[in-house]
Order: C-alpha cells, then structure tokens, then sequence
C-alpha cells in the first residue's frame, strides 16, 4: 500500500498544534462512575489510545451540571471533586506529545428524569422523541447559569492539565436544540433568527475564552445535517461557523445526527466512509479555521485523500480507534495489513452497557485482557476455523501456544463470510481477512477441507481440543420443508443452489431479510414471511432501518404475523390473522428460520480422554460479537 503523505503532516494554525492529522473524536463509553467520576476503567481505555499516535485525543462529553447527564454513566465535571482522576489522563497524553481535550456537554432534553432526578430543561417545550418526557422551557436566568456552569467546567478542566475543550453544540444536546429551528421556538434574545439561537453558543464561548489562557484550545462540534424534518441544514452550519470563527474559535468539528436520526451519527455499514465530506469542505470554505471531519472514515487511505483533497484539515477515526487503539501508528509507520479494521457492524459500539467492540474484545477491557505470556506452551487443536476459532487461535499464539486449525471447508470465517454476502454487508470480509492475516503471521497451523472425526482425533497429538464448529440451520417443522424444492438460505447466498423468479422466504430475521435483500437486488420477485410481528427486531437498529427501506423500495413483499403451515410443489399455504390461505405460484422456497449450535462433534467425544472447551456459537447460537469474546477470553485462560 501507498505511505501516507498528508495525514502525517503536523498542523500548525492558530493555537492548534498538532503532530499528526489523526484525532480521535469524543464518544461517550458509559464507563465512568454513577456519580459522574472517570474509573479505572475508564483510564485503561484511554490509555491505550493516547500511546496510539494520534495528534489529538477528545476525551468524552462530561456533563457540565447534574441536570445535564445524557445517561447514568456519564463522566462529569460540575465540581472540582472531579478534577483528580482526569490528571493522570493529560499527564500520559503530555508524555508522548498527543495534546489532549475534554468535550463539555449538557444533554438538554435528550435524557429523562429516571437517569438524572430532574425534569429535563431544553429552550422549548417540546419533548424529544426517543425519551417521550416533556422537558421545562429555560428561564433567561437558568440560561445564564448554565452559561456560567460550561466555563466552570472548561476551568476545572484547565486545572487538570487538558489543551483545551471542545463545546459539544451537535447531536441535539442542549446547545443543539438552541441553534436549531426544530427545537427553539423561544421568541426572545435567545431564540428567532440564527443570531438568536446562536447567542448561547457564542455566549459559553465568549465566557471560556475571557476566563482562561491564550494558548487553551477551544473547539466546537456542529452538525453538517440533522437528518431530521425542520433541524439544521448545511446553510444553516454555515452560517453558525462564521459567527464562531469571528468570536475566535480554534476549531470546527462537523458531524451530523440527533436522536431520531442516530443511524447516521453512528452509521452502520451501509453508509458510505467519509460520506460528511461535501458537508465539511463547505463550512471549510466557509471559515479559515481548521476543519475537522467525522463520518465513518475507517481506512487511513481515505483519511488521507479528505486531507489531500482539501474537505477538511483533521480526520476523525472513532470507531476506528475502538477497533485498534494503534492505528495511527501502524499507519503512519506504514504497517496497513496489521490495522485492525473497524467494519462499521455497530454491535457492541452502540450497547447502552458494557460496550464494547466485535473486532477488538479489548476495548473496555484493556487491563483485564492483557496478553501475558505463558510459562509453558501447550498443543492446542481448534476445529472450526471461524471468528472464534480465530480469535482464539490469534491471542493463544500471541501467548506463546503452538496451534492448529482445522476447517471443514475450504477458506476460514465460517458464518462471518456468509454475512459478507448480503448487499452492504462486504466490509464484513475485512475482519476475516485481518483475522486470517494475523494467525498466519504467527504461525498457526491451518488444514482446511479437513473434517474432524473422534476417530482422526484420536490419532493426533494435542494438549487440548477446542471446538469452534458454530452453527448448523434450523429446519421448521413445516410439512413439505425436507423437499428438494425447498432452499437453506446460506445455499442461497453461497450461490450453491439456483433460484427461480417467485420465491418465498421463511424468516423475517436478519438472515431471511437479507437473502430477501440479495434476491430482489437481482431481480427476483420475493415474498418475505414472518411469524412474530414485525421483522429484523433482534438486529441494531440503524441496519434494520436501512435494510427495510431496501426491502421497501425493492417492492419486497412483507407478510408478519404469518405462520407457513405447507409447502407444496409451486404453492405454499400460510396462515395469517386465524385465517390460511394459499399462495401461488411460488417457482423456489427459501428456509431462513435461524441457527442453532453444532453439537455433533461434541456429543460423539463423550468418553474422550482429553481435555476440550467449546466456544463461540459450537456452545450456544448467538452472533460473532460473542463469539470473537468467547475465543479472546478462552485463549487468555489456557
């Protein structure tokens, strides 16, 4: 792969001063204390990150009042009693020559009074969707307060040794809902046209700026778009970066999204890396402040062409650097085949609680997981070769065991590569491929095509067995299901078995939607039956979204609250509402009725002599978040 020659430039322009063009951006991790204090854990996570080799570390929102908590775990900074665990955070960060700030926030009416004991505030009253509680109208006074309590906050944050902080005015958060139209019918001095509803804004900027030093960096995160009917659009920002950059801002951090439309504050892979760039070259037109952009950037390559193509001076990596801590500096190094890749699959990212990462189990587990090496190196034999039995084979070679894979077909991923098959879902292949990267780097021993028997099992020499087989597809019991007529879904999507033009599929999960998807895509005429009633209701939310409006425009037909009860030779009877009736003519019949765990193997090794762990799905049906867990954590404990 070609260096990078622009994201490892420094940036030198007013009082940003940064020794690469990497930043990784404020993300709240729900890690710290219920009473607003960073844990251990929390340090650990940021830790690891500030020796990655970013110019710019964002540490999380930290709620500028009690009022202002987005959730129970978020950080705060509305007492000097918080000040002390953040100094051993800016102490590492001054080590390597990474600046470091702190995003400064106030949820406004985006929380309940379940999580913070009050009734929200918010410039109106008007409820916000997702939270269905009607927040109270703020006075001029309150205003002001809240005014004050951000430049509190930005000087305790000055005291525990921070660059600087960055005002959190995006996201629909209490300064968001001030500047948007959507949010802020107020008809006095803060609200009406945009100088009104930018005056608090400008006013915690003005107060920042006049209360601490010169050299104390003071950025502001803004949305490009809200995504959302009547929020801000892009002439709006604009406008709202003028005012800013004239008041002396440092920085612009341009992202996009409010709580109704979090599918693209945090998109999943369906959205397109660096699709914020149109949006952040025009503020950067704008304004002659540095310009930084978020937006699902995950390749450095693609960091570095927005650098070279002038949308924006910085670039965000936020889940990027979820997934690998280090990618700066194995970037900048030019070590790209060892990146772990972000695949955008929101899994464990987007979890209220214990969140976490599908590709990096680390994450949120940094002490917790560190590789130790063993004192005594061990055999180990994995038979499946997918995402567990590879995370597996990967953390136990990296502690010093000598490993072999055996897989029953003929390249690794198991489930994992049939996910990668569906329309927007071939990012998934990056993951199995860094996977397999790795394990071959080390040394693992890997036989495909090799199907393990209790019988051949006997003949080899190991120390232990772990047995990653995953899934096997659930047949319903439907009469007519075992015909030859009647398709798996993985045949399907594997291309092993061809389809005619009508076809139904059985399953509205995220495996029967996305064979639905892959068919229509192709032309196919499809029928999508479910028997609870709605579907995809078990898959993150921002993917099922975008997944039924494919179905939807597709012209994918959609039956819920519909059981098959036959399946004939060009018909099928299904009964939906009490009532059956019989559809036809069908031309294939296509079974997505969900996974359940491989247990052969295991049962027919009931007497065996030696020592044998299950993970991953072989132990219980789930998804590849556990199963990578599973495999990451097993390794850690042989």
């Amino acid at each position: 792969m070609q260096p990078l020659r622009f994201m490892n430039q420094p940036l030198e322009k007013g009082n940003l001063h940064l020794k690469n063009r990497f930043v990784m951006p404020p993300m709240v991790t729900n890690y710290a204390a219920p009473d607003g204090f960073m844990t251990d854990r929390q340090i650990a996570y940021y830790a690891a990150r500030i020796q990655g080799g970013a110019g710019l570390i964002i540490v999380e929102a930290a709620s500028v009042s009690p009022e202002g908590k987005g959730s129970p775990n978020w950080l705060c900074l509305y007492d000097d009693s918080f000040v002390f665990p953040l100094i051993k955070l800016t102490k590492m960060a001054r080590s390597t020559g990474t600046k470091i700030l702190l995003q400064l926030a106030h949820a406004g009416r985006q929380t309940s009074s379940e999580i913070t004991g009050n009734q929200p505030y918010a410039p109106s009253s008007i409820p916000c969707a997702p939270f269905r509680e009607t927040p109270l109208a703020l006075s001029i006074e309150e205003i002001k307060t809240i005014e004050r309590k951000f430049t509190e906050a930005a000087l305790r944050a000055y005291e525990a040794g921070f660059d600087g902080v960055e005002i959190h005015g995006a996201h629909g958060y209490l300064i968001h809902q001030f500047l948007s139209p959507r949010s802020n019918l107020r008809s006095d001095e803060y609200g009406g046209d945009l100088i009104g509803r930018c005056k608090f804004l400008r006013e915690i900027l003005k107060r920042i700026k006049r209360d601490v030093a010169s050299d104390f960096i003071i950025g502001c995160r803004l949305n490009g778009e809200d995504y959302v009917n009547g929020g801000l659009h892009i002439e709006d920002t604009m406008g709202i970066a003028v005012q800013l950059s004239g008041d002396g801002i440092s920085y612009l951090h341009i992202s996009c999204g409010v709580a109704e439309s979090i599918h693209m504050t945090i998109p999943p892979m369906d959205v397109e890396p660096g699709f914020l760039a149109p949006l952040a070259e025009a503020v950067r037109r704008s304004v002659s402040v540095p310009i930084i952009i978020a937006g699902r950037i995950n390749d450095p390559h693609i960091a570095d062409s927005l650098v070279k193509e002038g949308k924006a001076d910085l670039i965000s990596m936020g889940r990027a650097l979820w997934a690998d801590p280090q990618l700066p500096l194995k970037a900048l190094e030019g070590r790209f085949d060892g990146i772990r890749p972000c695949i955008a699959c929101n899994q464990g990212c987007r979890r209220q609680i214990d969140r976490c990462c599908l590709m990096n189990p680390e994450t949120g587990r940094e002490k917790e997981f560190e590789i130790h090496p063993v004192k005594q190196s061990k055999r180990l034999l994995v038979i499946g070769g997918g995402p567990a039995g590879m995370e597996f084979a990967r953390v136990a070679s990296l502690r010093g065991h000598e490993v072999t894979i055996l897989e029953k077909s003929s390249q690794l991923g198991g489930n994992f590569r049939l996910a990668s098959v569906p329309p927007k879902k071939a990012e998934i292949l990056k993951g199995i491929r860094y996977l397999e990267r790795e394990i071959r780097r080390l040394g693992v021993r890997i036989e495909t095509e090799e199907e393990a028997t209790p019988e051949e099992l006997e003949k080899l020499k190991f120390d232990e067995l772990i047995i990653a087989t995953g899934t096997l597809p659930l047949i319903p019991p439907i009469q007519g299901a075992e015909s030859n007529s009647v398709i798996l879904a993985q045949d399907v999507l594997l291309e092993k078995r061809s389809v005619g033009n009508r076809v139904l599929v059985i399953g509205g999960g995220t495996v029967g939607c996305e064979v639905a998807d892959f068919l229509s895509a192709r032309g196919k005429k499809v029928i999508l039956t479910e028997i609870l009633p709605d579907i995809v209701p078990h898959t993150d939310a921002p993917s099922a979204l975008f997944l039924r409006e494919r179905l939807r425009d597709q012209k994918v037909e959609i039956r819920t609250s519909s059981k098959v009860k036959r399946i004939s030779k060009n018909e099928v009877s299904i009964k939906q509402k009490g009532e059956e009736k019989v559809v036809g003519p069908i031309d294939s019949v296509i079974i997505a009725a969900g996974y359940g765990a491989q247990t052969n193997l295991v049962r027919s090794l009931d007497s065996a002599s030696y020592k044998i762990r299950i993970i991953g799905d072989a132990s219980e049906a789930r998804d590849a978040l556990w199963a990578i867990y599973e495999g990451a954590k097993t390794a850690r404990e042989i």
